[in-house]
């Protein structure tokens, strides 16, 4: 049995169902290009997901992972949608904060961050200033992009999308490893 194929195994046997064979089989029903490594990836970090696994559903999350793959590819600029790591003034490091839609100013010398943040994705576009998308999870603040340095290595960060309905449990969580920006002893954050 090759590794994929027991990894399957062992997720739909701790979970109780056969979801992965079952989308698997749906796929080939009708002629759906697939990667077992992207159906177990779906599958494993939304175990707790309360729709149906289905071919619509993979092909949505395929097409999210890969615009993801696109925005941590572009690192000429901070995007809305990179990771942050901050270092306020007083020491505190903020390891999860994320670029959002700039609310504080039209500036392009700026851009706005929240704090461990966390980004819903409503539409599947990418602009020339990032990702369109909805984040929360912490303070909103914004600090000059002259200020931040790129990182030399990407940072694993989180996404999700709505996957049927809106819902408890209607997620789908995406986790990509995403150009990430340094931000240190910025004294406006606190």
């Amino acid at each position: 049995m090759s590794a994929m194929k027991a990894l399957a195994t062992a997720i739909e046997e701790s979970y109780g169902k056969p979801i992965i064979n079952k989308l698997i089989e749906d796929l080939e029903s009708k002629n759906t290009p697939y990667s077992i490594e992207l159906v177990i990836e779906l599958v494993n970090n939304n175990l707790s997901y309360s729709g149906i696994f289905n071919p619509v559903l993979y092909q949505k999350y395929t097409e999210y992972r890969s615009l993801l793959l696109q925005l941590a590819a572009k690192q000429d600029k901070p995007l809305v949608g990179h990771a942050m790591h901050v270092t306020t003034e007083d020491g505190k490091h903020y390891y999860n904060a994320r670029i959002s839609e700039n609310m504080y100013s039209d500036s392009k010398e700026k851009v706005c961050v929240c704090m461990n943040g966390c980004s819903n994705i409503p539409k599947a576009r990418l602009y020339d200033h990032g990702l369109s998308m909805s984040t929360s999870g912490g303070y909103f603040h914004s600090t000059l992009v002259s200020g931040l340095t790129l990182l030399p290595f990407k940072v694993d960060t989180r996404f999700w999308f709505w996957g049927g309905t809106w819902c408890a449990n209607g997620g789908i969580y995406i986790t990509v490893p995403m150009a990430a920006w340094l931000c240190e002893s910025d004294k406006d954050f606190y």
